[in-house]
């Protein structure tokens, strides 16, 4: 195993080929011989290599996290048997896809904006699941107003809106 972090590009120096070549190896792309394909993982086996998370989601323009957003008080979180099984299932799902699931429960006003805020940038998230939110809640125009990908667990009157 080689020492110290290893770069994409010191990998293809490795296996004598182009950066972008090892990239499609990585990100397992068909326009790679199988040769070199094998040469390639074979380097990355030897070496240890994984890929920077932050420089792929830089690259791919894509986290792998998907948020949840129960915008309710902690206590009913709790109180109400569904949500568990709720959180258990999108985990589940995210898993199952190499998906991050990152909760956002949310406790006051001021705290709701500045999150919403976060969450509707799009830019630390792939996508989000709503549950439990009140008909006048401002997520959802948000959501929709900076395109993030969400789907709401619960009717909505807006027809753009997916739910389940």
């Amino acid at each position: 195993m080689v020492e110290g972090k290893l770069t994409i590009r010191q990998i293809a120096k490795l296996a004598g080929v182009s950066r972008s070549t090892v990239s499609r190896v990585i990100n397992d792309h068909p326009n790679v011989s199988p040769e070199t394909r094998e040469q390639v993982l074979r380097i990355v086996a030897e070496t240890g290599f994984r890929p920077d998370p932050i420089a792929r989601s830089l690259s791919s323009r894509r986290a792998d996290i998907i948020g949840l957003v129960i915008p309710l008080a902690i206590q009913s979180l709790f109180e109400d048997p569904f949500f568990p099984r709720l959180m258990q299932g999108i985990s589940l799902g995210c898993n199952r896809h190499d998906y991050t699931l990152s909760l956002f429960l949310l406790h006051t006003p001021e705290e709701e904006a500045t999150l919403y805020r976060r969450i509707s940038r799009r830019q630390f998230l792939d996508g989000v699941v709503v549950t439990a939110i009140r008909s006048e809640d401002p997520l959802i125009p948000q959501l929709l107003a900076n395109r993030v990908p969400f789907v709401l667990h619960g009717r909505h009157e807006d027809p753009r809106v997916s739910f389940v």
